[in-house]
C-alpha cells in the first residue's frame, strides 16, 4: 500500500501535465527515464487487437533494471489530479486488455523499444478507457528512491458513444471585486462515456450592454473524463478608467462534444467591480467640488450683504 501511494505521488506531475495541456505526443523528461510517446490516442472496435511501441531512454550512467506496470486512472474530484487503480471493475476493465513485459534492463544513455499489445474484450463497454504504462526503477542508498514515469493510453472503443454534459456552475469567484484580476470559473459535468474538452468564449459586458472584453475558456483543451466534473478557471483585468467601477455581466458560450456531434450551451453571471483607488480619487474629486460649491455660495452671500 505504501509503495502504491509513493507511486501515485510520483506520477502526479505527469498526469497533471496531461490534464492541463493539449493532447499531443511529446517527451517529458524524468531525472533518469524518458518515455515516448507520453500520450497515445487510440480508437478500436470490440474484439480488435492493436500493437504498439513504447520507447524508453535511460539518461544515467549505469545499467539498471526497471519494472513495467499498468494502471487505470480516473479524475480525482474536479481537479487535474489522477486517481490510479489496478482493481478490475467497470472503470478499469481495460487493464487486462494490455500485454507487456514486466521487467526490462536499461543501459546508460540508450533507447530501447518495448512492444505491447491491446486485445479489446468482445464485451468491452463503448467510450473512453484510460491506462498508464508506468516504468519505474529503484535506487538503493541510505534510503530507497523510486523514479517513475508514465505513458498514457487514451483508448476509445467504438459503439454507442454518449457525448453529454452540462454547465454545473459558472461565474465570478466572488460578487464584488475591489481590485484586478477578475477571476472566473466553470464547473463542467461530463455525464457521457467519452472524454470531453469543452471550449468557448466568455463575453464581458457593462451595464449598458457594451462588450468590453472577450476571453477564451479552456484554450489548452484540458480534458474532462467521463462521469466527472472538471473545474476550469480564467481571469482578466479591467484596465480602462471608465471600467474601474460598475456592474458587469459575464456570458459564457460553450461548445463540447466531438466532430459531427458538437453541442452549444450558454450561461451568464453578474459581478460588481469597484477599484478602491479610483473610488478614493473620485471621492476626493466630489469633496473638492462640494467644497467649491459651498465656497462659491458663501462668497455670493457675502457679496449680497455688501451690496446692502
Amino acid at each position: 500500500m505504501k509503495n502504491f501511494i509513493k507511486l501515485t505521488l510520483l506520477l502526479l506531475p505527469i498526469l497533471t501535465i496531461f490534464f492541463a495541456s493539449n493532447i499531443y505526443a511529446k517527451i517529458i523528461p524524468d531525472k533518469g527515464i524518458t518515455l515516448s510517446p507520453v500520450i497515445s490516442k487510440i480508437t478500436l472496435n470490440k474484439g480488435e487487437t492493436y500493437n504498439g511501441k513504447l520507447y524508453i531512454t535511460y539518461n544515467n550512467n549505469s545499467k539498471v533494471n526497471a519494472n513495467i506496470l499498468v494502471y487505470a486512472f480516473r479524475q480525482s474530484g474536479d481537479t487535474a489530479h489522477p486517481k490510479f487503480s489496478n482493481k478490475i471493475n467497470k472503470l478499469s476493465e481495460s487493464i487486462h486488455w494490455i500485454k507487456i513485459q514486466k521487467n526490462v534492463t536499461l543501459y546508460p544513455h540508450k533507447s530501447i523499444a518495448i512492444n505491447y499489445t491491446i486485445n479489446v474484450a468482445n464485451n468491452a463497454s463503448p467510450g473512453g478507457h484510460f491506462l498508464s504504462i508506468i516504468v519505474s526503477i529503484t535506487k538503493s542508498g541510505n534510503e530507497k528512491i523510486v523514479e517513475s514515469v508514465g505513458s498514457l493510453l487514451i483508448i476509445t472503443i467504438n459503439g454507442k458513444i454518449i457525448s453529454s454534459g452540462y454547465i454545473q456552475n459558472f461565474g465570478a469567484t466572488k460578487k464584488i471585486f475591489l481590485e484586478n484580476p477578475i477571476n472566473l470559473y466553470l464547473d463542467f459535468a461530463n455525464t457521457g462515456n467519452i472524454q470531453l474538452s469543452p471550449f468557448g468564449y466568455i463575453t464581458i459586458s457593462n451595464i449598458f450592454g457594451n462588450t468590453i472584453k472577450v476571453i477564451e475558456i479552456n484554450k489548452n483543451q484540458s480534458l474532462d473524463l467521463p462521469k466527472s466534473t472538471r473545474l476550469y478557471t480564467t481571469n482578466f483585468n479591467l484596465k480602462n478608467f471608465i471600467n474601474q467601477f460598475g456592474i458587469y455581466q459575464a456570458t459564457l458560450n460553450l461548445t463540447y462534444g466531438y466532430p459531427g456531434h458538437f453541442v452549444n450551451t450558454q450561461s451568464s453571471s453578474t459581478f460588481y467591480y469597484f477599484n478602491y483607488l479610483y473610488l478614493i480619487i473620485l471621492l476626493l474629486i466630489i469633496i473638492v467640488i462640494i467644497l467649491y460649491i459651498i465656497k462659491r455660495k458663501h462668497n455670493k452671500k457675502l457679496l449680497f450683504f455688501k451690496k446692502w
